[in-house]
């Protein structure tokens, strides 16, 4: 279900500018006429002509205070397009009501990501936490509108600069840059994470495709796409929402999509933040991903790195973020 939780939309008030601009001159167009009849031999009386001039003076300061108006009305408007509407994804099992909002919430995602101008200038950047343990129902419909929302984003690989950004434990972070933390991401976001390391690989002059494991800061998921018009803090956001699964023993932290926040924000007011909030995670000592760190155990034969850190880890895909 889609739910506008905030919405300021650009609305121009040119009609209502015009048809206001049009009875304010056919006024003063009428007591220029009556005050030229006076003046020139009419019949109008002293009062009429003392009236007449009153409604001049206040037709000109109305006209001016007008002015003022639109200009901090198209000042508004500048800063008018910042919109937000919030997809929910109820909990539970499969269900014709949570395949039509899963349908909804990712095709808002697709939208999102197809914005995205193919001319070499815009960027996508975004960001994981892979702390928590994701605990996705098993419904085949979310994990298919998921996937649809990677192909989009896949498909901008190699046409807009792509830089992802996921957020580990110490426990797991201690497995790279040797080992693999394969086993720690759902099989479609690790398809997808491959994806991006290829892409980055064959075009690393253009920054194409980036994943980088920094130590777990912000317990967040997000995307941000900017075009070159949006500045340096403008753009649109999918930001995600998660509950935890309380009747999980298991993984007591489990935690599952509940719904996305869709931000257009081209004046940067809100988006800001993230962005500020992405630049500070590049700065933590990244480590570069590379496709044997996102192979898995039946991928291949066990490293030492893995053998080192296997223990104590906890078991399970993390969450499968935005």
């Amino acid at each position: 279900m889609r739910r506008t939780a905030r919405s300021f939309r650009r609305r121009g008030p040119f009609d209502i500018w015009v048809m206001s601009i049009s009875v304010l001159l056919a006024v003063i167009g009428q007591g220029i006429i009556e005050f030229g009849i006076h003046v020139f031999g009419g019949k109008t009386s002293s009062n009429e002509t003392w009236l007449i001039g009153l409604v001049l003076i206040v037709l000109v300061i109305t006209t001016g205070m007008l002015s003022n108006l639109y200009k901090s009305v198209a000042e508004l408007k500048s800063r008018a397009g910042l919109s937000i509407d919030y997809y929910r994804l109820d909990p539970g099992l499969r269900s014709s009501e949570r395949d039509r909002q899963a349908g909804a919430l990712y095709s808002a995602c697709v939208h999102v990501i197809e914005s995205a101008q193919e001319d070499g200038n815009s960027r996508i950047f975004a960001v994981n936490s892979f702390v928590e343990i994701g605990d996705q129902p098993g419904d085949g419909q979310v994990k298919s509108e998921s996937r649809r929302y990677l192909k989009a984003l896949e498909k901008k690989l190699g046409l807009v600069s792509y830089h992802r950004i996921i957020q580990l434990a110490d426990y797991d972070l201690n497995r790279l840059p040797e080992g693999s933390i394969g086993d720690l991401i759902a099989p479609n976001y690790r398809d997808h994470y491959r994806e991006i390391v290829k892409a980055g690989g064959n075009s690393p002059g253009r920054r194409a495709g980036i994943v980088d494991a920094v130590p777990a800061k912000y317990p967040i998921s997000f995307v941000i796409v900017q075009n070159p018009q949006d500045g340096e803090f403008g753009g649109r956001l999918i930001w995600q929402m998660n509950e935890h699964v309380q009747d999980n023993a298991t993984h007591p932290d489990s935690v599952q999509i509940t719904g996305v926040f869709i931000v257009r924000d081209p004046e940067g007011i809100m988006l800001r933040t993230f962005v500020e909030w992405f630049e500070e995670l590049k700065k933590a000592n990244p480590h570069r991903l590379t496709l044997r760190n996102l192979d898995t155990d039946l991928e291949r034969m066990p490293t030492a790195a893995d053998t080192k850190f296997r223990v104590g880890r906890r078991p399970g895909a993390r969450e499968e973020g935005k």
